[in-house]
């Protein structure tokens, strides 16, 4: 978790099941007009298990509390290879997609991993105000799994 300006936290507040969820709140004018733009990573997830080339199914879900304005959300899989960097990203949610506010929304993603898995995969949630004045995202994230994609 990196707050970057923002909060990035494990919360208690809401979930979609259970008692707890990820969340995010991007908030300028809370950074005192600087750059907020706080993410959360799951990395390095499955080394030894995913495999080169192999099919996936990421899902998860939001539920976004607040929200000025269009503020981009982004959701990415990089397929992580040993000594550093991804053989492969997949944008899952970037602009001009953008959460809708109020109830908990399923995400849904069948994915082909990278030529190099060898360092398992990691999962980039991030909410991006920059410094645009008076941008506020504040989003929750639950239920977050990446599974073998059935045929």
């Amino acid at each position: 978790a990196t707050p970057n300006g923002g909060t990035s936290e494990l919360s208690t507040v809401d979930a979609n099941t259970g008692v707890n969820s990820a969340r995010l709140r991007a908030d300028v004018a809370a950074n005192g007009g600087g750059a907020s733009f706080p993410d959360i990573k799951l990395a390095n997830a499955g080394v030894g298990t995913v495999t080169n080339g192999q099919a996936v199914t990421v899902s998860f879900w939001t539920k976004t509390v607040e929200q000025t304005g269009a503020v981009p959300f982004f959701a990415q899989l990089f397929t992580e290879q040993a000594g550093g960097g991804a053989s492969k990203t997949d944008f899952l949610i970037q602009p001009p997609t953008f959460l809708t506010t109020g109830n908990w929304q399923q995400h849904s993603f069948n994915v082909t991993l990278g030529a190099d898995a060898s360092a398992g995969v990691s999962l980039l949630f991030k909410a991006d105000c920059g410094a645009t004045a008076n941008c506020v995202l504040d989003v929750f994230i639950d239920d977050v799994s990446i599974t073998p994609t059935v045929p």
